[in-house]
């Protein structure tokens, strides 16, 4: 038997807002500097912020297209107007998607997998398809709780 679908709270719902926008603005962020630094050749400086951009991609990744499941991962489709028995997931991630087996292996995990090649990493496709997921997302929100997601809002630190 499936167990329920996990329902934020009132509060959960409030506060989330923040952790997400600093999911996207680290994407960006980490994602910009891999492509100034692939100029100097520092390989650890690079890889480092190449390795940030995954990983904030992998957990974006799972916020537009993630499964109606009964842990408090936070969920698009918990912010939008849905119809009961619906799940809203973002149609603009084929690309980072694909890559999803790849992230979890070569990003997450320390795997043989990794011994075997490098994944190929289209930053700026991966990027278009996450601020297109974004777009989407946005125009999907009730007009009235836009405002909470304004990608320039002070970004939330971690602890």
């Amino acid at each position: 038997m499936a167990r329920a679908r996990y329902e934020p709270t009132d509060d959960q719902l409030r506060e989330a807002p923040p952790r997400v926008l600093y999911e996207l603005n680290m994407f960006f962020a980490s994602s910009e500097a891999c492509l100034r630094l692939s100029k100097y050749h520092d390989a650890v400086l690079y890889n480092t912020a190449l390795e940030a951009t995954l990983l904030h991609a992998r957990n974006l990744l799972d916020f537009f297209t993630g499964d109606p499941i009964p842990k408090d991962d936070i969920q698009a489709a918990h912010f939008l107007p849905i119809p009961e028995g619906s799940w809203w997931k973002s149609s603009q991630l084929g690309l980072l998607s694909s890559l999803r087996d790849d992230l979890n292996y070569s990003i997450s995990h320390l795997t043989y997998r990794r011994t075997i090649g490098k994944p190929q990493w289209d930053l700026a496709r991966i990027a278009g398809e996450v601020h297109a997921a974004f777009e989407e997302f946005l125009n999907l929100l009730p007009e009235h709780k836009q405002s909470r997601w304004k990608p320039n809002q002070k970004m939330h630190r971690t602890r």
